[in-house]
C-alpha cells in the first residue's frame, strides 16, 4: 500500500516538473536575484556603520593622539589636493 502511494507521488512530482510553466522558473529566478540584491545592500550598510562604530571608537579612546591626524585631512577636504 505505501510503495503504491509513493509511486503516485513520484508519478505525480514528474507530471508537475514536465508541465511545469517556464515563467514560474523566471519568477523564481527573479525573486532569488531581488534577496542576493537585499542581502547584499544590508552587508554594505553593516559594513558601513561597522567602519563608523570603528572609527567612532578610535576617535574617542585618544583625542590626543588624533587631533594631528584630522589637521592633516583638512587641506584635502577642502580643495580636494593633498597639502
Amino acid at each position: 500500500m505505501t510503495d503504491e502511494l509513493e509511486l503516485e507521488k513520484l508519478k505525480l512530482a514528474e507530471l508537475q516538473r514536465k508541465h511545469r510553466d517556464p515563467g514560474d522558473a523566471a519568477k523564481e529566478e527573479a525573486k532569488h536575484r531581488g534577496a542576493e540584491m537585499r542581502n547584499s545592500i544590508s552587508a554594505q550598510v553593516l559594513d558601513q556603520s561597522a567602519w563608523w562604530d570603528g572609527i567612532r571608537t578610535r576617535f574617542n579612546r585618544n583625542p590626543q593622539k588624533c587631533k594631528p591626524k584630522t589637521r592633516k585631512q583638512l587641506p584635502f577636504n577642502r580643495s580636494n589636493q593633498h597639502s
